[in-house]
């Protein structure tokens, strides 16, 4: 994995992780699959990064995955997560002198 694309999963955790919503609702955000976790979790994949310059300047695209698991016990819980995940990930903001992130996209 990239530095950049380090940098974007980890604000992805991050980001995840000061939401309190999310917060008090996960048994834990991994960046892979953990052993004997409680749920619902959540997990960050790698992604796959891909080359998005252009004319006027260097770009990458990230495409990282978030994985909610859940026991299936309710559904209401999962859509809460769903939707929280995205505010969380919406929220996300760049620090002055980091790269920039023109846009996160989030669909279920």
């Amino acid at each position: 994995m990239s530095g950049a694309a380090e940098a974007v999963q980890a604000a992805l955790i991050a980001a995840l992780q000061d939401h309190a919503p999310i917060a008090g609702a996960v048994s834990g955000i991994y960046d892979g699959p953990p052993p004997r976790a409680a749920w619902p979790y959540m997990v960050i994949d790698d992604g796959a990064t891909s080359d998005w310059s252009h004319k006027s300047g260097r770009g990458r695209e990230h495409r990282i995955g978030i994985v909610i698991w859940d026991d299936g016990d309710s559904p209401a819980r999962l859509h809460r997560l769903m939707a929280e995940t995205e505010i969380a990930i919406e929220g996300i903001e760049t620090p002055a002198g980091e790269p920039r992130l023109p846009a996160i996209a989030s669909g279920a």
